[in-house]
C-alpha cells in the first residue's frame, strides 16, 4: 500500500494555521507582558519629598510641626500619604527635621510650645527641643530626618 502524498489543500491548511499560530504568540506574548508587568514590578516611592519653600517657614529655632505629601506608587496604583515633621530652623543654620515618632513605643509626640518640651502621651517620654531624651522611658533621641536645601525649596529623605 502507497501512501498518497498530502495534497495541495492539505498543505494550503497546515500553512494558513502555522502563520496565524505564529502571529498570535507575536502579538500575545508582549501584550500579556504589558498587562502583567505593572503587578510583576514593584516600584519604589521618590527618597526625597518636598517640604516647601524654606523662606515659608519660621527661622525662631523652635520647632513647628509642618506636614508634606509623599507619593508612592506601587503596580497601577498611585497613593498620596500625609506624613508630619517637626522642623527646627534657627538662623544662619541648616534647618533640622525630627520625626514625630516617640522611640519607645512608636507613639506620636507633640510640642509644647510654653514648656518648650516635646512630650509623648503614651508613658510619659519627654524630649527637649532638639529631640534629647530628658525623662521617661523612651531608650534614644527623637530620630532625626535627612534635609536638603535646592533652589530655595526643603526636601526631606526618610520616614
Amino acid at each position: 500500500m502507497e501512501q498518497e502524498s498530502p495534497g495541495r489543500r492539505q498543505f494550503l491548511g497546515f500553512l494558513s494555521w502555522a502563520i496565524g499560530g505564529l502571529l498570535a504568540v507575536a502579538t500575545g506574548v508582549p501584550l500579556v507582558g504589558y498587562l502583567i508587568s505593572p503587578a510583576v514590578k514593584r516600584k519604589k516611592k521618590s527618597d526625597w519629598a518636598e517640604v516647601g519653600e524654606l523662606a515659608a517657614f519660621s527661622a525662631s529655632g523652635e520647632p513647628q510641626a509642618v506636614q508634606y505629601a509623599v507619593v508612592a506608587q506601587d503596580s497601577w496604583i498611585t497613593k498620596t500619604e500625609k506624613k508630619t515633621l517637626y522642623l527646627k530652623i534657627a538662623p544662619n543654620e541648616q534647618p533640622v527635621a525630627l520625626s514625630p515618632v516617640c522611640t519607645h513605643l512608636g507613639c506620636g509626640v507633640s510640642w509644647d510650645t510654653n514648656q518648650r518640651k516635646f512630650f509623648c502621651p503614651c508613658h510619659g517620654g519627654v524630649y527637649d527641643g532638639d529631640g534629647k531624651v530628658l525623662a521617661g522611658p523612651p531608650p534614644r533621641p527623637l530620630d532625626r530626618l535627612v534635609v536638603k536645601v535646592e533652589d530655595g525649596k526643603l526636601f526631606v529623605r526618610g520616614q
